[in-house]
């Protein structure tokens, strides 16, 4: 095999990218070594908001970004992004929005008819809208904006969505960080294991995307005559009606507060940030505006930058992640059985799912026959399933669902029940 030479800029970026890799993992370990935590152990033990008590806590899977105890992703934990006061905790948006590439609506030569705004982004008495946080314990509060305006948007929004503090929009909004804005789409830091050319695919990614991607709305004021109509609902802006603007999608694009959501999952676009895809004109979620235009891998989570994946499911699977939900087996080749869009091994499917028979209160396995009405299960046998009452084989036959069984006759359904209600007594 002939030996691969480097020109003196590849080793200069290679050992530039090296060094910048080393320098940022050094820093986040640093201040978790002095607060006496690990990264992944910021999270541990937080509430899953699905599986309530059933879940002991959130515990992170080795690759997966997914609790290893109940399977629910990490977003559906009671997890809050300030947390630890660890870096890239609350970094997404500070990672997208470097001063030389965020966007502001243009404050002259705005096309005709343009909402206007007050240039400080304050009111009439000098306040900003971050005042709102302290009086009304808002998590966040738009920029650039009166707190007239803030107030007016936060009440253009449903009641269970608005970031207050201690209500289920804060719960929403801890949520949609972390769904909207993966930190692994933005920050190789948090991502696994990558060849220097996925890295370099994901940098350049990242980039483009920063800089003609990404933007963060603006709240606003129509204050003339001249048609405006939300880009969402179609409905015409009424005059003192607060809206969104986007400056990457037009000068005259505006939304209703609530309306200013993803194209694709149709939620609240968290802290107004939005992501601009030029192919259809429509603004996404950084997670949805991503996958436009990179496959994710259904089991990291991670965009896929390699050449090769495989597809399976509907979905798309970095080619060692196709493996078994339970036990991390490669299913390359094998047979699996798929539930919920994620693949099991035949094995573990039959522990997470076989039924038990409700006449012997054995387990029906996949290799066995099986009947099924609503919930309930037999063995598909003549020693199975059965008439209740006389135990007469029904397989093949016409029979009668009551109480949870099955029988051969009214008569015997009524001839059961009087016999349970003697029991009891």
């Amino acid at each position: 095999m002939a030996a691969v030479y480097l020109t003196r800029q590849e080793k200069e970026e290679k050992k530039k990218f090296s060094l910048e890799r080393r320098k940022k993992l050094q820093s986040i370990r640093v201040v978790a070594i002095k607060k006496g935590v690990l990264i992944h152990e910021v999270d541990e033990g937080s509430a899953c908001l699905n599986c309530g008590d059933a879940c002991p806590g959130f515990s992170l899977h080795f690759w997966r970004k997914v609790c290893k105890d109940c399977l629910c992703p990490r977003e559906d934990h009671d997890i809050r992004e300030d947390a630890g006061g660890l870096p890239g905790r609350v970094s997404v948006g500070k990672i997208l929005f470097s001063p030389d590439v965020e966007t502001t609506t243009r404050r002259s030569g705005d096309a005709p008819g343009s909402p206007k705004r007050p240039l400080s982004g304050r009111s009439a008495s000098g306040e900003s809208p971050s005042i709102l946080r302290k009086l009304h314990n808002y998590i966040w509060t738009p920029k650039g904006c009166s707190v007239e305006e803030a107030e007016a948007y936060f009440k253009g929004l449903p009641a269970a969505k608005a970031p207050v503090r201690g209500t289920p929009g804060e719960k929403y909004h801890q949520k949609q960080l972390i769904r909207q804005l993966p930190a692994h789409d933005v920050d190789l830091m948090y991502c696994n294991e990558l060849s220097q050319e996925e890295a370099k695919q994901m940098e350049l990614f990242a980039r483009m995307r920063k800089e003609k991607c990404v933007g963060r709305g603006e709240v606003r004021t129509k204050n003339d005559g001249t048609t405006w109509k939300c880009e969402k609902c179609t409905e015409e802006i009424k005059i003192g009606e607060v809206v969104v603007m986007s400056g990457r999608v037009g000068p005259r694009s505006v939304w209703h507060p609530a309306c200013f959501t993803c194209n694709d999952c149709n939620e609240l676009l968290v802290d107004l940030i939005y992501f601009y895809h030029e192919g259809d004109g429509k603004v996404y979620c950084g997670r949805h505006h991503a996958q436009k235009i990179k496959p994710r891998c259904a089991a990291c989570d991670e965009l896929i930058v390699c050449r090769e994946y495989t597809r399976a499911e509907d979905q798309d699977w970095h080619l060692d992640h196709f493996c078994c939900l339970y036990c991390d087996q490669g299913l390359g080749g094998k047979q699996y059985r798929p539930q919920n869009g994620q693949p099991y091994c035949l094995e573990c499917f039959e522990v997470a799912f076989s039924s038990i028979c409700e006449t012997c209160g054995n387990q029906v396995t996949l290799d066995q026959p099986r009947l099924k009405h609503e919930d309930l299960i037999w063995h598909g046998t003549d020693e199975c399933f059965v008439c209740a009452f006389c135990s007469l084989s029904l397989l093949g036959q016409p029979y009668l669902p009551r109480h949870g069984k099955v029988f051969c006759s009214k008569d015997h359904a009524k001839q059961f029940k009087s016999k349970s209600k003697k029991n009891k007594a």
